[in-house]
């Protein structure tokens, strides 16, 4: 595949041209795909899907339960797509790929982080001159009100924004296979955080000064109530007592860190594609015929289990020029069913060696 192609358009061209190749081939003979990148390229596609769409989901239910307005939550939830579109355009401009690893890392609650801070003081404010009025505002009023309040917390909110966007700069210093793989990443959050910053002080302002019209009652919902009876004792006591407060902090961060200690490395979203490679590695020096009858076992053994569809192997054939790889040291390729065909796991074993036996 050359540099910069799209896997899936070439799997599939790859595909058809396989088909074209069978119809020109002997009769009798047949050439078959052992291995299509078409399943994992969708199973890359569904695992990003997922992730964007339950992330998404997950924040835009938190807002509206917690901001307790369904059109102050609507305007701040149009943040979302606008400032993903936002970043996939600086994407395909800067021939930025689209994988599990640039869009997985997206976090939609940082992202709207700046709108809804704008969008609370937006309509506390309208709220607040509503019942200092004692009617509805007027259309100048209330695109007034809105300014002056986008424009007193524009400030924090850009500065809170500015503080996230720092975090992800030194992964674009990275170099070598890090920065390849990281660059996407850091590339995607920073482009999809600043479609946020310009939505929050331009798009946010604009919607609520034109469509937050009628009454507004600024009231907290019961959720935020109860947050608020646990919070405010803490705080007192914490306030009270800053010693032990301080001490308290101090502990909790040093267990952190030794806890930090005991965590893996691994950081990368997981995929989980179906199919298993597996190494066989036999004594140094045994000659081919015995591997290969060796491999003839291995391949049985794993083709008996009910989840596997075909096995094949390479025996001491490379991927790499430079890497040695003897007739003793073989690639197994298990390629499994779909997981709608697997057995029961709650079945017996007796009746799983007999529902397999059927099949």
């Amino acid at each position: 595949m050359l540099k910069g192609e799209n896997s899936r358009s070439v799997s599939l061209r790859v595909a058809k041209k396989m088909k074209e190749i069978n119809q020109t081939l002997p009769k009798g003979i047949v050439a078959k795909t052992l291995y299509d990148r078409t399943h994992l390229v969708n199973a890359t596609l569904k695992t990003v899907r997922n992730n964007l769409l339950e992330g998404a989901l997950l924040v835009i239910v938190i807002l509206f339960l917690l901001l307790g307005n369904f059109r102050a939550a609507l305007i701040t939830t149009l943040v979302i797509p606008l400032s993903m579109l936002f970043a996939v355009t600086g994407m395909v401009g800067n021939r930025i790929s689209g994988n599990l690893l640039s869009l997985g890392a997206i976090d939609f609650g940082i992202i709207i982080d700046g709108a809804v801070i704008i969008v609370e003081n937006c309509y506390r404010r309208l709220a607040q001159e509503q019942r200092k009025c004692g009617r509805i505002l007027t259309k100048e009023e209330r695109f007034n009100i809105t300014k002056d309040a986008a424009h007193e917390v524009s400030r924090p909110s850009i500065f809170g924004v500015f503080i996230i966007m720092i975090v992800y700069l030194p992964i674009l210093s990275l170099t070598g296979i890090e920065g390849k793989m990281f660059h996407p990443m850091a590339f995607t959050v920073l482009a999809a955080l600043t479609g946020a910053l310009i939505l929050s002080i331009t798009f946010i302002p604009a919607m609520i000064a034109q469509f937050a019209s009628g009454e507004i009652n600024e009231k907290e919902n019961f959720l935020l109530n109860k947050f608020r009876r646990i919070y405010t004792p803490l705080l007192d006591y914490s306030l009270a007592n800053r010693s032990v407060t301080i001490s308290s902090a101090v502990v909790l961060v040093t267990l952190s860190i030794l806890l930090s200690t005991k965590m893996g490395t691994e950081f990368i979203p997981k995929l989980d594609e179906g199919d298993m490679a597996i190494h066989a590695l036999r004594v140094t020096g045994t000659s081919l015929s015995q591997a290969i009858s060796m491999q003839d076992a291995v391949e049985e053994k794993i083709n008996e289990l009910p989840e596997v569809d075909y096995v094949f192997s390479k025996i001491g054939t490379a991927d790499i020029a430079s890497d040695p790889m003897a007739p003793s040291v073989a690639d197994v390729f298990a390629i499994v069913k779909p997981r709608n065909q697997w057995p029961d796991p709650r079945l017996s074993k007796s009746d799983l060696f007999t529902s397999w036996k059927k099949n």
